[in-house]
């Protein structure tokens, strides 16, 4: 789900440039790395505003505060040292 075509898109990255909401929710089932860049430096959800996307920069944004808020606990009960910027594999 993190790999890159020939032109540094992922998938995550190509759903947001054409604002598919069922194809988005299919891919955060993954657990995609939402920091993964472009190219050009973009990030997914950079990809989604600059198209105007408005329901997939709030389901990004929803996963992105759900996803940090799991891997902070986790990573407090476990005991391990996680780097909260990135997506658990």
């Amino acid at each position: 789900i993190n790999i890159t075509g020939y032109d540094s898109l992922t998938p995550l990255h190509i759903c947001c440039l054409r604002g598919d909401y069922s194809i988005l929710n299919i891919l955060l089932n993954s657990n995609p790395n939402l920091l993964i860049k472009t190219k050009d430096g973009k990030t997914a959800l950079q990809l989604a505003e600059s198209k105007g996307h408005e329901n997939i920069i709030s389901r990004l944004l929803s996963f992105q505060s759900s996803s940090s808020s799991s891997t902070s606990s986790s990573s407090i009960t476990s005991g391990n040292r996680t780097n909260n910027n990135t997506r658990p594999r």
